[in-house]
């Protein structure tokens, strides 16, 4: 099996995972947060009430104008942004986006936590924010693909 494909089999299990209904007795914010979503996207490790918030804030909950993860993980500024000219690359890098999620991931004990540890002592610790900040945009755009409200 071709590795993107074991990728994407891997984020479809992590998806399933995900509980449709959180316990009663959490924080307000959270049951309002699944109230208005349908599913509890605290269940991804890495991600917060709060940074759960502030993507359905700032992308909603229509993920259907997103063809591919990938092309939401982009919108979201997770992507290489090369400026080209003439040819030649003179910028590459991604934007400066102001939140991480993945910074929480520092002290996981899950595979998430793992992988950030791998790339980190690989790319360094601003390369491999950015790369689990993708990770786990796929998994949240996958998330609330597979969720009831969305269909």
């Amino acid at each position: 099996m071709r590795s993107w494909k074991r990728r994407r089999t891997a984020a479809k299990a992590v998806a399933k995972m995900v509980p449709l209904c959180p316990m009663e007795s959490v924080a307000p914010a959270l049951m309002e947060l699944y109230r208005i979503s349908g599913i509890d996207l605290t269940r991804i490790d890495g991600i917060n009430v709060m940074i759960a918030q502030t993507v359905v804030a700032e992308v909603g909950l229509d993920m259907s104008k997103w063809p591919t993860e990938a092309r939401f993980a982009s919108c979201l500024g997770l992507c290489p942004n090369n400026k080209i000219t003439g040819g030649k690359v003179y910028h590459r890098g991604t934007r400066h986006v102001e939140n991480r999620a993945a910074t929480s991931l520092w002290r996981s004990k899950t595979y998430l936590g793992a992988k950030f540890k791998r790339l980190r002592a690989h790319l360094g610790a601003p390369k491999a924010i950015t790369a689990m900040s993708h990770t786990l945009a796929r998994l949240v755009f996958i998330t609330l693909t597979a969720a009831p409200a969305a269909k």
